[in-house]
């Protein structure tokens, strides 16, 4: 037996997601291990049941701050569920180290488009960009930046610019990774949720 004829991916994150994708349509046995399970996206409520860390719903609200806390005091947001944290993220697809691989002779310049066409990385129209992001923006420009759009994996003509990526896109307008678990079971992959 080929050490790839089976293979067991642990949670179903962006990472596990992807292997599991990647190795199913490929035709090796996979079975995906998760923590969580699916929920209920875009409510508070529900939030509480898929973030990682202890919270009450009344600290959610007030200084929404769902997660853990490093030793140093940062904020850790985790989401235990089918697509990990993936779920919750605001969608941004930035290039990460594009330039510093490239000066150690590493092009990742067809990854990088295979992914953002895979994954569907656009800047977003005007209409869906928020007040927030205006101000700081134009305070940006007359600093003399120059300011970009963030390109995000977000496809427009669903989203309802609601400002509840956080608990989850309840209109599917977000890529998370549930959409690669999908893929991956489809292709004879075996999910198993709530496992410990």
């Amino acid at each position: 037996m080929n050490f790839m004829d089976k293979v067991l991916i642990v949670g179903s994150g962006a990472g596990g997601a992807t292997v599991a994708k990647e190795l199913a349509t490929r035709g090796v046995e996979v079975v995906i291990l998760e923590k969580g399970r699916y929920h209920r996206l875009g409510g508070e409520r529900g939030a509480l049941g898929f973030y990682s860390g202890s919270i009450s719903f009344s600290k959610f609200l007030r200084n929404l701050s769902p997660g853990e806390r490093s030793v140093e005091g940062v904020e850790i947001l985790r989401a235990f569920m089918v697509g990990g944290t993936s779920i919750v993220t605001f969608a941004n697809g930035v290039r990460a180290l594009q330039e510093e691989l490239r000066s150690l002779g590493i092009g990742l310049e067809e990854e990088f488009a295979e992914a953002e066409r895979e994954l569907g990385v656009i800047s977003l129209p005007e209409s869906l960009i928020g007040e927030r992001a205006r101000i700081l923006m134009d305070a940006s420009r007359e600093c003399g930046y120059n300011v970009k759009y963030m390109p995000k994996f977000i496809d427009p003509s669903k989203c309802r610019s609601c400002g509840s990526c956080v608990l989850g896109c309840r209109y599917g307008a977000k890529w998370s990774a549930q959409r690669f678990i999908g893929e991956a079971v489809k292709a004879g992959a075996r999910l198993v949720t709530e496992a410990s």
